[in-house]
């Protein structure tokens, strides 16, 4: 496979928005009394006597972004689908009495969206990044709700038991802001030295009137399971600039054997997966 080349570009429709990430302790009030819709439209009771009237949470929220980085299981690999929904973030810091993980609601316009369960799901955050979804044995950890891209942003709240915490302008208009187009660059060298640090670099201009979150994954193949995952990039661009993500690989060469050194042969093949496409950046090992 050849390489792409440094000056390579291609204009893509990827996008999303990040939350600036703002830390809050809240307290507020129950939600019981009437009842509340989930995503398939039937209403549940929200009223769950063993929890207090108020429940304190230090809540973060994370980005916003349009896609989510999957593990397929045949090949081994990183891939990015665009399903019609956006991603949120939310960082549990501490809760005054943990709740179950399904306790907890992204509210839009009235419509309850659940957190996805990171047992159910591929999520190579959570399987490969160490990352701690929320446990209620835990107390704290990660949220991510999925819901349907352009929904109506009325009333967007996460919500538990005894509390909420709304998303509050300028937030919540970066929910559902029309994704702006990126121009992308994948680069890295054409060699490396035996046993030296392989790090990539993705260039991301946003060239659009909106900011945006750029979502990726990197797949190597030339190592010994085939395909395998790389890394990730998840980079906030704002409108109309340029941002550099650095993804460092660790040293390179341990798995080959000596007369695979300096052949001119490919000895890696490292290819950046988006919704929108791919490009690639192929690697000779050389002698130290």
């Amino acid at each position: 496979m050849s390489d792409s080349s440094p000056t390579r570009r291609s204009v893509l429709q990827v996008g999303g928005l990040a939350l600036l990430g703002s830390v809050v302790g809240c307290t507020g009030s129950d939600e019981s009394g009437s009842p509340r819709t989930t995503d398939n439209g039937n209403p549940t009771d929200s009223t769950l006597t063993s929890q207090p009237v108020t429940n304190t949470v230090s809540i973060a929220i994370g980005e916003v972004q349009p896609d989510i980085l999957e593990i397929g299981s045949s090949p081994t690999n990183l891939h990015v689908q665009d399903t019609g929904n956006q991603y949120i973030r939310v960082l549990i810091n501490e809760i005054e009495v943990p709740v179950p993980r399904e306790d907890f609601r992204f509210r839009l316009n009235g419509v309850e969206h659940s957190p996805m369960d990171p047992s159910n799901e591929s999520i190579y955050r959570y399987a490969l990044y160490g990352d701690e979804p929320y446990s209620e044995n835990r107390g704290r950890g990660w949220l991510i709700f999925k819901f349907p891209k352009n929904a109506s942003v009325d009333n967007a709240a996460v919500i538990w038991p005894g509390g909420k915490q709304p998303i509050y302008q300028p937030n919540r208009k970066l929910l559902n802001s029309p994704t702006p187009p990126f121009s992308v660059d994948f680069r890295g060298p054409e060699t490396l030295p035996t046993g030296e640090q392989l790090t990539l670099t993705v260039e991301v201009t946003n060239e659009g009137k909106n900011p945006g979150q750029f979502v990726a994954g990197i797949n190597v193949s030339g190592v010994v399971a085939g395909v395998a995952p790389a890394g990730r990039v998840s980079v906030y661009v704002p409108s109309r600039e340029t941002r550099t993500a650095s993804v460092d690989l660790g040293t390179k060469g341990e798995d080959k054997p000596q007369s695979a050194i300096g052949d001119d042969e490919v000895d890696y093949v490292y290819t950046l997966v988006w919704s929108g496409g791919e490009q690639q950046k192929s690697i000779r090992l050389v002698e130290d």
